[in-house]
């Protein structure tokens, strides 16, 4: 049995990096062995045992939460004597841990979202003794020898639906939206790198038969460089046919499944998975999408390419909505179009049930702690 300390968002966090250290955390320990979760920004800051592993919590948010963790890393190493320390997120995240490495073996799950990767960052990515990435894109990015596991789709929840128009007309109640319309849909935190703006600003292309479907709020937080999309929608001229369902609005230590089955439903009630982002550590979105048997449109940043494979179209980042990239959204999502990308995504739909599955990727991770450990 290998002791087995991993850091990243808290497990019962529904952000991108809590979905994925709960299914890595879960997965390590039905493997057999025994994992100490510690996680950032704990929707609830107390102690509590799971079956296989223990989450605890660090205090705040932000820098104070990573402030937080510096404070305690060598306590934490000394009580709980890993034999390997498992960090999940940016770098920026474990300033404790590459400036104090731990005397165990440091395995590091590397997010690249951009590119170049700066010389700065590099040095810090070669820091761990096993550096892992999501894509190849990535790796070859980064310019660092390391093996590729992908992140995971939870294909039990994400799935197509087995009654569709029982899905949208739900749906389309809780939205007062018309189920008759063509449902474009995204979700995604109202930042910058998201590029959302770029959605709203293509409705105006698309006939009044189409309507956008934003998962996210319609709010820019503080500090998140993001924009009141909902004001934006109405001088666009647009308000009529964009939603908002809002983002994390159920309290995740109350029921920590509902947002994901939640957010897999409305997958289920859509035609189209539309994404502008200008950069993503890997695109967990799209393919719990695909997943859903929805054919989808993204942008051509980072390693899109490799993980939409026939699935779905990838266009231009940079305007790419617009000329020329407006015209391939055009061609999707007419009558025509959209029956010619569904029957892309569906044959796609078997690779993202065996290379991304969770079990998949649990297997991936267990196989490589076991043979470095």
């Amino acid at each position: 049995m290998i002791r087995i300390l991993t850091v990243s968002d808290n497990v019962l966090q529904p952000s991108g990096f809590g979905v994925q250290h709960k299914m890595l955390c879960e997965g390590l320990a039905a493997a057999g062995h025994q994992v100490f979760s510690l996680g950032f920004w704990n929707p609830k800051p107390v102690m509590h045992m799971k079956p296989g592993y223990l989450r605890f919590p660090t205090h705040g948010e932000g820098e104070d939460a990573i402030k937080s963790f510096a404070a305690r890393w060598g306590t934490i190493k000394r009580e709980f004597k890993p034999d390997v320390v498992l960090t999940w997120g940016d770098m920026e995240m474990f300033p404790a841990v590459w400036a104090d490495r731990p005397e165990c073996i440091w395995v590091h799950l590397a997010i690249v979202d951009a590119a170049p990767v700066l010389a700065e960052e590099r040095a810090r990515l070669s820091k761990p003794d096993v550096t892992v990435f999501p894509t190849a894109w990535a790796r070859e990015t980064a310019g660092i020898q390391g093996p590729v596991i992908p992140l995971g789709v939870d294909t039990e929840t994400f799935t197509p639906p087995a009654d569709k128009g029982a899905v949208r007309a739900a749906w389309a109640q809780a939205l007062r939206l018309d189920p008759a319309l063509t449902w474009l849909v995204c979700h995604n935190t109202n930042t910058w790198r998201k590029n959302l703006p770029v959605l709203l600003e293509a409705m105006p292309l698309l006939d009044d038969e189409y309507a956008l479907v934003l998962h996210c709020s319609e709010k820019p937080g503080v500090g998140s460089g993001g924009w009141d999309l909902a004001l934006m929608a109405r001088d666009l001229g647009v308000g009529g046919r964009v939603r908002f369902t809002g983002r994390g609005h159920i309290p995740p230590d109350k029921h920590p499944d509902v947002p994901r089955a939640e957010l897999a439903s409305l997958l289920q009630a859509c035609d189209v998975w539309v994404s502008p982002t200008m950069g993503e550590g890997f695109g967990v979105g799209t393919i719990e999408a695909m997943a859903c048997g929805l054919p989808v449109v993204i942008t051509d940043t980072t390693g899109a390419r490799e993980i939409v494979g026939t699935g779905g179209i990838v266009v231009e980042p940079a305007g790419c909505f617009r000329t020329p990239g407006s015209e391939k959204l055009r061609a999707l999502v007419t009558a025509h179009g959209l029956a010619h990308a569904v029957q892309l995504a569906e044959p796609s739909c078997p690779k993202y049930v065996t290379e991304f599955a969770v079990p998949v990727v649990q297997k991936q991770w267990a196989d490589l702690i076991g043979r470095l450990a």
